[in-house]
This record gives C-alpha cells, structure tokens and sequence, in this order.
C-alpha cells in the first residue's frame, strides 16, 4: 500500500485525533476522483471489540511510519525547515506510537538487519512435545551445551536463499522480536557476530513462531503470527541437526 492508502485507511479508523491529522494535511476527504480523501461526517467503521479498534489504529499508524522512512521523509529528530505539515505531522506521530525496543533492534546499533522467518526457544522446560526428543538430545543434535537458560532458534536464509537455523543465546533479543510479533510489527534483529552463533543448522527446524510477514507468505493471510505454526517449515529429516 502507498502512504496515501494507509493514511485513507486510518482515517476511516475514526479516532478524533488522527481523523483530524489526516483530514488536516488532505483537505477535506477520501481517495476519490475529485481528489477528497476522507469526509469527517463519513461513518464511522464499527468494531465488535475496542481493543481491535485500537490495535488496528495501531498497526495502520507502525505502517504509516514505516512507509514514511521508505520514502525518506521520516526523522524522528527535529524537523526539517523545509518539512511539509503532514511529514510532520507523521514525524509527532513516529515519536509518540508505542514500540516496544529491545537489545540488537537496529536503533542503536549500526549492523544490518537478519530476515527472519521465525523462532523457536528451546530449554529443560520449553521443548515442543510434536518434537518427540528431548532437550539434551536436540542440544547434542546440534552440538552446543545443554545450557540451562535454553537457546534461540531463528529461522533465517543465506546468501543464495536457501533456509538455515541460526542457534544462538540472545534470548531477551529474542523475546523483544517475539513481543512485537505478536502486536503484528514486522521487525528483525541486527546480524549477530559471529561469535554470538553457537551453531548453524541446514534447513529451518519446526514449527515455529512466525514472523508476520512470512505468515502472509505462507498463505495465513490474517492470523496472528503466534498462532502461525506451520510444519512444512521444519528442516527435512535428513537435514536435521546437521551443522554446515
């Protein structure tokens, strides 16, 4: 979706204070012919639920942020002299949305950002039972320690695209992605160092978590991305905990 778009589907959100923003840079309506983007007195889309409403302003108001820096015009500094009302309009709004930060999300850090497909957290209490071993033996599997923290299984891909696990034990960076997963943000850690890798294994292991964008990929269209367990994601049988 274009910037336009999303800034047509949040105003039909209805919130007084980002219909107002929205009505305030267009004029005075929708994406229409004559050039309207959205009408204060069009009505306003019921909701069954008020923390649908507001997660889905939410997720309208990550995406039109994200589409703003696409674009180039987002700071989230001070505005620029030359700053168009809407840019900073969208400037306030990129300050105020809630975002959940955590260690290697790529704000303070300068590393590139990993795709991810989804994780897994495995440890002596959190194994999945449809795997049908336990967690000293996916340990030995893999060839780390059975660390008693447990481990984080990221889904990831190669140079030339193919699927690979990476085994690590950046577990609150880890917890940071899966928190914003589950609000629908699609973000990706920074690249881990090579010596924050204990092991890379062919093929992805699963199911697992996905992340929301791979979720659309696989056809999940809508659905959470916690809930989004898919087992024609896990590595084939003869890939499986080998170490490449």
């Amino acid at each position: 979706m274009t910037l336009r778009q999303v800034l047509v589907e949040l105003a039909g959100a209805g919130t007084a204070v980002l219909a107002t923003f929205v009505s305030g840079y267009c004029g005075r309506g929708t994406g229409t012919a004559d050039g309207k983007l959205w009408a204060m007195s069009d009505p306003i889309p019921a909701y069954e639920d008020e923390i649908d409403y507001l997660r889905q302003v939410e997720l309208l108001a990550q995406e039109v942020v994200a589409l703003a820096f696409d674009e180039g015009t987002l700071t989230h500094g001070p505005d620029p002299d030359d700053a168009t009302p809407l840019q900073r309009a969208i400037n306030a709004l990129a300050r105020k949305v809630r975002y959940y930060h955590f260690p290697g999300d790529g704000c303070l850090e300068e590393r590139p950002l990993l795709p991810l497909s989804g994780i897994v957290v495995v440890g002596p209490d959190s194994m999945p039972p449809e795997w049908g071993i336990e967690y000293a033996q996916l340990c030995a599997r893999l060839g780390v320690p059975a660390r008693a923290e447990g481990w984080a299984l990221w889904h990831a891909w190669d140079s030339k695209g193919l699927p690979h696990t990476l085994v690590t034990r950046h577990l609150a960076t880890t917890r940071g992605i899966l928190q914003n997963w589950s609000l629908g943000r699609d973000l990706y850690p920074v690249q881990p160092e090579r010596a924050q890798v204990a092991a890379v294994v062919r093929g992805w292991i699963g199911p697992a978590t996905l992340s929301p964008s791979h979720v659309e990929t696989v056809g999940l269209g809508k659905a959470l991305p916690t809930s989004g367990h898919d087992d024609s994601l896990s590595a084939a049988p003869e890939d499986r905990g080998k170490i490449v």
